[in-house]
């Protein structure tokens, strides 16, 4: 996962978060930017009320700061900050960050977001008011954007707000993640000093794994990697292999291979 955080004023702040091999599973329903919106602002200002924090109040004006930012991503289909982003906020303001993200379902945006140093620290900010942008490019990738802003003099901005009409078009949810069709088998002989190899069928180019072999139904304590040796102690057992597969775009799975014969001596 790639991860950038910059600091601008002192006071300004802006964060990105990018999934890289891990997908979060796409939700059945279809939302509209609204549905995403306050989905987003809900689980932001949950995260807030379990740190102690008072709820953000969603605003017109840094929504049209945050969609116009998603927007920019989605065509040119490149996560990034917008350039001086806080220069387009209203007047009052005291303190201002930037989250975005790219590849997320919006229902796992935010856990992404809080699971990130930089992007939580603007979540659970002094910030009064939040804006939330959320746009698809062509290939079907979501691009998000939150805008905080601390508002000492609250009328300040909710003045303005007032007169707004919050931008609500309708957007595609990104195509549910795939699912992985390959299987897990094991190569070599179940006999002492024997070499047992996972090979893994159908899964696609750029798909990582870990690996995790088992004899009698029993974890082998430090056996992760494709290779395992086979030693005195699992005479007798049958051995199978867990291999866990991550690929972006594609919903986690692991695959658990046959059993091999049990382990004879040399």
């Amino acid at each position: 996962m790639n991860i950038a955080v910059r600091t601008v004023l002192a006071i300004v702040s802006a964060a990105a978060l990018t999934v890289g091999g891990v997908t979060a599973s796409a939700s059945a329903a279809t939302p509209t930017l609204e549905q995403a919106r306050q989905y987003i602002l809900t689980r932001t200002n949950e995260a807030r009320a379990a740190s102690g924090l008072g709820p953000l109040k969603l605003s017109a004006s840094l929504s049209a700061v945050s969609q116009g930012c998603s927007d920019t991503q989605a065509s040119n289909a490149e996560m990034a900050h917008c350039p001086d982003f806080y220069d387009k906020y209203v007047d009052g303001w005291t303190a201002a960050a930037e989250n975005v993200a790219y590849g997320y379902d919006y229902t796992a945006v935010v856990d992404g977001w809080m699971n990130s140093p930089g992007h939580r620290a603007n979540i659970l900010s002094d910030s009064t008011h939040i804006g939330i942008g959320m746009a698809v490019s062509a290939s079907g990738s979501p691009y998000y954007t939150q805008n905080f802003a601390r508002y000492p003099n609250a009328s300040d901005i909710d003045s303005v707000d007032a007169g707004l009409t919050p931008v609500t078009p309708p957007v595609d949810q990104p195509p549910a993640a795939k699912k992985f069709t390959g299987k897990a088998k094991i190569a070599g002989t179940a006999r002492v000093g024997s070499k047992l190899t996972a090979k893994k069928y159908r899964f696609p180019s750029g798909t990582k794994f870990t690996y995790r072999w088992t004899a009698g139904g029993k974890n082998i304590a430090g056996a992760t990697k494709s290779t395992l040796k086979l030693t005195k102690k699992l005479v007798g057992k049958h051995i199978r292999v867990k291999v866990t597969a991550k690929k972006s775009g594609y919903t986690k799975a692991t695959r658990t291979s046959a059993a091999t014969k049990t382990v004879k001596k040399r």
